[in-house]
């Protein structure tokens, strides 16, 4: 999964969130408004302030419902009818809850119509700010912001008709650079020189002749290389443990998983170390100060050293050591 994908996917959360609040206010000022009081007056007094300090934490249930619905999963591409269901899914559970917490606490909310139109805002603002998501996601594709670039291997029906859908649905996020016809060393070797000009980012298999000796091969090229592999679904006939299949316009794709921080799990990893060494460091700074010193007094060279490493495509960069 690429980077931009990980920030539009965890950009939903807030984003969310911040639908429910605006459908709240929405639905608060709606029913103050005078045309719907002249239809059904209102018997009770519900000031703003107080009103949104509850909202605040009422949006929270949304979120936790999003969550049970999969609405926050990043396995890949859903259809838009998929996504809407689950938005209405989700919305829907979090009035439920709602009602129960307020059913339970003895405490019932002043007005049932804010509730309702709660339900139906949150629904349509929600799609709509997802909506705009997607639609700056799909926007950057122009600029090859974002964009799955794939090396296809096979010269079969299927690999023709994977390169003809990708080329013409610019949509879909996917852009075919180059096309082999199997995985022999020649194709190796080609591939080898790409990755070193950072070429693309994807290989997918489109063939059913692939032996189970060169899909073994294969695997082992695109995990040291640190390349995404996908298969057709319906030509994959050796075992894995560890894989997603995803509907990329109309094809049934397998994608082989090198590692489970992806997705959820590059974030949840990013956060727990910058939580854990923030802490660390505030923890040890007395133990940095003496050791500072100590290097001061001790000799004439400085604190901190620096040098070269080699990084990913054999990019050098700058690598501070204590």
């Amino acid at each position: 999964m690429k980077r931009s994908e990980i920030a539009f996917s965890a950009s939903l959360v807030p984003i969310d969130y911040l639908m429910v609040i605006l459908a709240g206010i929405a639905s608060y000022y709606i029913r103050f408004w005078e045309p719907v009081q002249r239809i059904r007056p209102i018997i009770f007094n519900l000031h703003f302030e107080p009103f949104l300090a509850i909202l605040w934490l009422m949006a929270l249930i949304w979120l936790f419902s999003f969550w049970l619905a999969g609405l926050y999963s990043m396995q890949g591409t859903r259809r838009t009818i998929d996504e809407i269901s689950h938005i209405i899914l989700g919305c829907s559970t979090a009035v439920m809850i709602l009602m129960f917490v307020f059913f339970f606490s003895r405490n019932l909310f002043d007005s049932r119509f804010i509730i309702l139109a709660g339900w139906v805002f949150s629904i349509i603002f929600i799609i709509i700010g997802r909506g705009l998501i997607r639609f700056f996601q799909h926007f950057l594709y122009k600029f090859n912001i974002g964009v799955h670039r794939i090396v296809v291997l096979g010269n079969g029906q299927i690999a023709k008709e994977a390169t003809e859908i990708f080329k013409s649905n610019v949509m879909s996020g996917y852009k075919v650079v180059d096309q082999f016809a199997d995985f022999n060393d020649n194709t190796e070797n080609e591939l080898t020189t790409m990755i070193s000009h950072d070429k693309f980012d994807e290989i997918l298999v489109a063939s059913p002749d692939f032996k189970a000796e060169q899909s073994d091969k294969l695997n082992d090229f695109s995990y040291v290389n640190h390349i995404t592999l996908k298969y057709i679904a319906d030509i994959f006939d050796f075992p894995i443990s560890n894989f997603e299949i995803n509907n990329i316009s109309g094809l049934p794709i397998v994608e082989v998983k090198k590692t489970r921080l992806d997705g959820w799990g590059k974030i949840n990893k990013r956060i727990f170390d910058i939580i854990i060494s923030t802490f660390l460091i505030i923890l040890l700074s007395p133990v940095f100060l003496i050791i500072a010193l100590a290097i001061k007094f001790d000799s004439k060279g400085p604190i901190f050293f620096k040098y070269k490493r080699i990084g990913q495509f054999g990019r050098p960069f700058i690598y501070f050591k204590f």
